[in-house]
C-alpha cells in the first residue's frame, strides 16, 4: 500500500478534530461550558445547520485520505460548501455584534481557502491523480548527475556509475548490467559535496527517454534517521538551487519552495 505523504495525514486530522476545536473555542468566547453548548446546539440545530457545522470537516479528513480522484474532487466540493456556509454566518454574525465569533470564522475561512489553493496548485494532487504512485516516487525527483559507486550486499567490488535523478525515498541510475530487480545494493555517493554511504532494492529497469541507455530505479532501504535528516537537507538544498526536476514546479512552489518543509509537496 502506498504510504500518505505527511502533509495528507497532518490535514486530514485538522478537519477531523476541527469540530471539537471549535466547540471548545465558541464555549470559551461565549463563557459557557462546551459541552452545554453541544447540547444546546444539538437540540436547536437543523439538520443542515449540523452538517454545515459538524459533520463536513470530519467527512473532509476522510476524503483527503482516501487518496482517490473522485474523493479529490468531492473534497473541493466539501470545501466549496464549508466556505459558503462561512460566509452566510459571517454577516449573520456581524449584525448580531458577535464581533469574536466573527473574526474566529474569518480566521477558519482564511484557512479553509489556503487549504483549497493548496490543493489546486501544489503537487500534492499528483497523489490523487494517481493513488498507485510507488510513495518513494512520489517525491519530487531531482536531475542531477552525481558519480556512484555501488556493490551487491557483502561484496567489496564496486561498480562506477553515475545517477540520473534523486529524490528523498530513491535515485535512478544509469544501468549496470550484472544487477537486477529485487537485488539488494550498497551506493556511495557524493550530493553537493557531501558524502552518502546508503543501502538500496532495485525497484525497476527502464530506458531514459529520447535515448537507448539503460537506467536502474533504486528505491532507499534501511535509511537511518540520520541519513534520512541528510537527504531531506540535500533535497530542500537543490529545491533551493532551482535544478530541474520532475513533476516540474507549480506556481505554488515557485513561491514557497524554498521556504516550505518538503513534506508540503
Amino acid at each position: 500500500m502506498a504510504r500518505k505523504p505527511f502533509i495528507l495525514v497532518l490535514l486530514a486530522m485538522f478537519y477531523i478534530l476541527l469540530p471539537p476545536f471549535k466547540l471548545l473555542l465558541h464555549g470559551f468566547l461565549e463563557h459557557v461550558s462546551a459541552v452545554d453548548l453541544f447540547l444546546f446546539e444539538l437540540s436547536h440545530s437543523s439538520l443542515l445547520t449540523f452538517i454545515e457545522e459538524v459533520a463536513l470537516f470530519p467527512i473532509a479528513g476522510l476524503l483527503i485520505l482516501l487518496v482517490r480522484r473522485w474523493s479529490y474532487f468531492l473534497f473541493l466540493l466539501v470545501e466549496a460548501w464549508i466556505i459558503w456556509a462561512n460566509g452566510r454566518s459571517l454577516f449573520a454574525l456581524y449584525e448580531n455584534g458577535q464581533y469574536l465569533m466573527f473574526f474566529s470564522v474569518v480566521i477558519f475561512t482564511i484557512i479553509n481557502i489556503a487549504i483549497v489553493l493548496y490543493f489546486i496548485f501544489s503537487t500534492i494532487k499528483h497523489s490523487y491523480y494517481n493513488p498507485k504512485l510507488r510513495w518513494w516516487e512520489g517525491a519530487p525527483r531531482y536531475t542531477i548527475a552525481c558519480n556512484c559507486n555501488i556493490s551487491k550486499y557483502s561484496y567489496d567490488h564496486f561498480f562506477n556509475t553515475e545517477s540520473v535523478n534523486i529524490s528523498e525515498g530513491g535515485m535512478l541510475l544509469r544501468h549496470i548490467s550484472d544487477f537486477d530487480i529485487g537485488q539488494k545494493i550498497e551506493i556511495r555517493t557524493i550530493i553537493l559535496e557531501d558524502h552518502f554511504c546508503i543501502k538500496g532494492e532495485i525497484v525497476h529497469k527502464t530506458t531514459l527517454p529520447g535515448s537507448s541507455i539503460n537506467a536502474l530505479g533504486v528505491k532507499f532501504v534501511e535509511v537511518t534517521p540520520v541519513q534520512k535528516a541528510g537527504l531531506k537537507i540535500k533535497m530542500r538544498e537543490l529545491e533551493r538551487k532551482k535544478y530541474p526536476r520532475r513533476p516540474t514546479r507549480t506556481v505554488f512552489e515557485d513561491l514557497f519552495g524554498g521556504v516550505l518543509p518538503s513534506q508540503f509537496f
